[in-house]
């Protein structure tokens, strides 16, 4: 009878209070995680976890484990532990930079036995690309004609190079690259539009001197 007893009460702790495998009384909850843009190629996603006990007001100190776990490999990109202030709860949060695919992540807390998982996904970087793949000045069009071309996708801000600054030179201005043409000589020139993404995306144009 004493066995069974015990048995019931170990029982009843485990529905009613959630005890972790340490013995833990409560409940660890993860609040709705979030994913913001940083506007750079990143992005900052993360939760708040909290930890309730029925009988206990004063919920400082409990420790409390943070990982961040890449759902396509099920790798674990990260570990955090810290423990509670007083209201028991507190918050991790990680950079994360945007890939050319979406990105999905499980955001897992831990403490004692007690555990929530939540998912959080960050969308897919822009492909970056420029809205014409050839400029042409005709030999009516002597330097130092100025002409444009729009960019798009990636991150800001972007940046411009030429392969031959001698017949043309380039600069970007907001979502537009500015081809000069420096010479009045025949011939093609590449340039090249890299973007400030942490995946540094690149594209070119050609532009052709007639």
């Amino acid at each position: 009878m004493k066995l069974l007893r015990i048995i019931f009460l170990v029982f009843i702790c485990m529905s009613l209070f959630g005890c972790g495998d340490d013995g833990k009384v409560g409940s660890l909850t993860l609040g709705t995680p979030f994913a913001t843009n940083n506007g750079d190629g990143t992005y900052q996603v993360g939760a708040t976890a909290t930890y309730s006990n029925p009988s206990q007001s004063n919920l400082v100190g409990v420790s409390i484990t943070f990982k961040l776990i890449d759902t396509a490999t099920n790798t674990i990109i990260s570990t955090f532990s810290d423990t509670t202030p007083t209201n028991g709860s507190f918050g991790c949060q990680w950079t994360v930079p945007q890939q050319l695919t979406p990105q999905g992540f499980l955001i897992v807390a831990s403490s004692g036995g007690l555990e929530d998982t939540k998912s959080v996904s960050v969308p897919a970087l822009g492909v970056l690309s420029v809205a014409s793949s050839s400029i042409t000045f005709t030999n009516t069009e002597p330097a130092p004609t100025i002409k444009q071309n729009a960019i798009s996708g990636g991150t800001t801000p972007y940046s411009a190079s030429s392969s031959n600054a001698a017949l043309a030179t380039v600069s970007v201005s907001g979502n537009a690259v500015s081809v000069t043409r420096a010479s009045n000589a025949t011939g093609t020139v590449i340039v090249t539009v890299t973007d400030a993404s942490p995946t540094r995306q690149s594209t070119s144009f050609s532009v052709v001197l007639q």
